[in-house]
């Protein structure tokens, strides 16, 4: 599925968003968690899932221990409230998309008072940078990819918007500038979001009664 260039997909009535690293401050320590499982070098979960039984077993216990501890001692990234509260107001509607299971998605959304319309975890959907999950998401939320926009610090957050048709918009720190080129729309500050979508929908734009139209 083509990706429509910035400007090109009409108003935006849903927001996607990733959550290592974007919500969250990133706390996994990727290397650490490679070198508990024995793998020298490559993704973890594309690892895994090639992995024999055994190893796949033991590989997805190491690794959802390390999220469980993560969630526990997660710590928002500044503008998270302000973006979602500003989102909210304005009737767009949102999503999560991680590749983190399920349960500690849950308890990361539970101890920072986070709620959204939908989320997808690797538990249903395969993982980012697949489309699916976007997919998915799209269709929980019941709006067309071209009307969403997927807002995430790593390239495979932003290769799944392009397959999936959702304009991009990269989450700006240190390690992620080198993705600027993948991405559609770019911020420096989560609550920015909200003035793109503010732009990008235009002046006397009614998102809610859009929404109420297409159901």
């Amino acid at each position: 599925m083509r990706r429509p260039g910035p400007g090109q997909g009409g108003v935006v009535r849903g927001v996607l968003f990733d959550m290592d690293g974007t919500l969250t401050r990133a706390s996994l320590d990727f290397d650490a968690i490679r070198a508990e499982m024995g793998i020298s070098e490559g993704t973890i979960l594309e690892y895994l899932e090639a992995a024999p039984e055994e190893e796949r077993r033991r590989g997805f216990s190491i690794l959802e221990r390390h999220e469980e501890e993560a969630a526990r001692t997660s710590e928002l990234n500044p503008g998270v409230t302000e973006a979602l509260a500003g989102l909210a107001a304005r009737a767009i509607k949102t999503a999560l998309i991680t590749r983190n299971s399920r349960r500690s998605t849950d308890a990361t959304c539970a101890m920072h008072g986070m709620s959204f319309d939908a989320a997808v975890t690797r538990d249903e959907a395969a993982p980012k940078p697949s489309a699916e999950p976007l997919l998915l998401g799209a269709g929980l939320l019941g709006i067309p990819p071209v009307e969403l926009l997927i807002v995430g610090d790593h390239r495979y957050d932003l290769e799944a918007g392009r397959e999936a048709g959702v304009r991009s918009v990269l989450f700006l720190t240190d390690a992620s500038r080198r993705f600027l080129p993948l991405a559609d729309y770019s911020v420096e500050r989560l609550a920015e979001v909200v003035d793109l979508v503010d732009r990008l929908n235009g002046p006397g734009c009614c998102v809610a009664h859009s929404a109420r139209r297409g159901r």
